[in-house]
């Protein structure tokens, strides 16, 4: 009996959804480009411009620098194997795509990221509000918690988090708290259980968990952020170091042919 509210709830989750979404995006699209950008000029760079230096290069007659000789190296590669390694490569990326769509495969990726210290906990905090959102939503709409799990179980994306829900449903239904169930569990972070616990104690367990969800979000946002502020300063000097180590061989190498 509670439609109305239940839908502005679900708008207002899918509007915070769909931002985090566009700010992930956003972070990564100029890195991207400067990536693409990068390994076309790179490809000009070993396929074009070095083999026209090579003849400058053969007249001096000179051991090149090791510099100059590794570019030189890299460019006879590419000439020899380059549509090897395009086939390769293009086989390796629907090979990739193929395997993604297995459950094995998707439930070891998202034991990686639910794990992993690499991502620093995005994935993790980020289904944890997503969980505390939909229980509180079905909590405060009147269904009997265990009713609320198994449907805000089913939500989840994450197929490992999904998987280890599963051991919390069955507590809950024989019995345990939440916050004991949560915490046996060890698949969500702690604020999680803790805001549970208080909600439980106060019989107030879908503000809490609102409460929660909203504090995993901010977290969620604030990562974000700090990570889309370091992404492209990093990109940009990783890239720029490249691009002076190969510059640095070509003179290198034209400075020896020209002694």
């Amino acid at each position: 009996g509670r439609l109305p509210d239940v839908m502005a709830r679900l708008a207002v989750a899918h509007a915070r959804n769909k931002e985090l979404a566009d700010r992930a995006v956003s972070a990564l699209i100029y890195p991207a480009l400067l990536i693409v950008v990068m390994l076309a000029v790179l490809t000009m760079i070993f396929t074009v411009v070095l083999p026209r230096l090579e003849p400058l290069f053969a007249q001096s007659g000179a051991a090149l620098p090791w510099p100059a000789a590794i570019l030189l190296a890299i460019s006879h590669f590419l000439d020899a194997y380059g549509t090897f390694l395009l086939v390769a490569l293009i086989g390796g990326l629907a090979a990739a795509l193929y395997a993604l769509r297995q459950p094995g495969v998707q439930f070891a990726l998202d034991r990686w990221a639910t794990s992993s210290r690499l991502l620093l906990n995005l994935p993790r905090h980020y289904q944890a509000a997503q969980f505390c959102r939909n229980l509180a939503m079905l909590i405060d709409g009147g269904m009997p918690l265990n009713r609320a799990l198994d449907a805000a179980q089913s939500a989840i994306s994450n197929l490992y988090i999904r998987q280890s829900l599963t051991a919390v449903v069955e507590a809950v239904k024989h019995g345990r708290t939440l916050k004991s169930a949560l915490e046996a569990s060890g698949v969500f972070p702690r604020v999680t259980v803790e805001f549970a616990a208080v909600g439980e104690e106060t019989g107030r367990l879908g503000p809490m968990l609102n409460e929660a969800a909203d504090v995993l979000d901010r977290d969620v946002q604030i990562k974000l952020d700090r990570l889309s502020a370091l992404l492209l300063p990093s990109v940009t000097i990783v890239l720029g170091l490249i691009v002076a180590g190969i510059m640095g061989g070509v003179v290198s190498g034209i400075l020896a042919a020209n002694e």
